[in-house]
């Protein structure tokens, strides 16, 4: 939120969501500006699901996963500091990507395309999809494997690329099979 105020992408004394931050800093300060490192478009959703997971889940995060979104945050936090630190408003160029274009997508079409990309990764898990507004989705994935957490690396930047590209926000939270029953 910090960088957006700093960069003037939104006054300060306007509500801020967690989707529009996440989308906001990916596709201003980090795809449009490249102010920032696009190493970091990835933490901020993949730490807002370890937050869904530890506030909302009836399992616990591990230790494991609450050390590495520690050390995540904490890097994500430095970096972001020492560059609104080094650098000032600017935009690198007039016609960012001016020609691309998106094709517009149904959020269902949008939500079957991660399922699809989990099950080619993990063909026996299950599924239960939670609708939390138009274009916003809770995706559970129930599955057997040790450690759930790797089910949702699978995807990668889609989350983000989805909530960037279509405003379609999808939060995806992997967990053992025996919750899901």
């Amino acid at each position: 939120m910090a960088a957006l105020i700093h960069w003037q992408i939104r006054k300060a004394d306007t509500d801020f969501e967690h989707r529009f931050v996440a989308a906001e800093f990916s596709s201003k300060l980090i795809r449009r500006r490249k102010i920032v490192s696009a190493k970091l478009a990835r933490l901020l959703p993949e730490l807002f699901e370890i937050r869904i997971d530890a506030d909302y889940r009836l399992v616990d995060v591990s230790s494991k996963v609450a050390d590495q979104a520690t050390r995540s945050a904490s890097v994500f936090v430095s970096e972001v500091a020492a560059v609104m630190e080094s650098r000032t408003l600017r935009e690198v160029g007039a016609h960012y990507g001016g020609g691309m274009k998106t094709k517009v997508k149904k959020p269902e079409d949008l939500l079957e395309e991660h399922k699809a990309t989990i099950l080619a990764n993990y063909p026996d898990v299950d599924f239960r999809v939670k609708r939390r507004g138009e274009r916003d989705f809770t995706l559970e994935v129930y599955g057997d494997y040790p450690d759930m957490w790797e089910v949702r690396q699978c995807l990668g930047d889609m989350t983000i690329d989805t909530l960037v590209d279509h405003d379609v926000w999808i939060v995806v939270l992997c967990l053992p099979r025996h919750l899901g029953d």
